[in-house]
């Protein structure tokens, strides 16, 4: 399997009564077996925050990116996640090892330029 992008980003709302805009969204798009498949993991905006508060991860760094490539890691086969569980969300990110999200990042974001 080989990663061949990570990106996120915070969703815009379509309607005006929508809550869109409070969520982010993070993709990791990968090649097994020849076939191009991705994996989205969806969460409430504010998750990030108390992420960032609790020094889970830095605000300088591409945080949804990160989470994206956590969940990827934990749950690889999966299409999609929709996480509400804050507990849950911030388990997840206290056993990721940021030094190795970024660096796997890094190396991903190189090989696609």
């Amino acid at each position: 399997m080989r990663i061949t992008s990570v990106v996120g980003g915070q969703l815009e709302k379509d309607r005006s009564n929508s809550p869109e805009d409070s969520f982010s969204r993070s993709t990791v798009t990968y090649v097994i077996k020849g076939d191009e498949k991705t994996f989205s993991v969806l969460y409430p905006l504010f998750f990030e925050d108390r992420a960032v508060g609790e020094g889970l991860v830095n605000a300088d760094e591409s945080i949804q990116e990160m989470i994206g490539l956590c969940f990827f890691e934990l749950f690889p086969e999966r299409k999609r996640l929709y996480v509400s569980d804050e507990a849950e969300f911030l388990e997840a990110l206290k056993k990721m090892d940021n030094v190795r999200i970024q660096e796997k990042l890094n190396e991903i974001n190189t090989k696609s330029q």
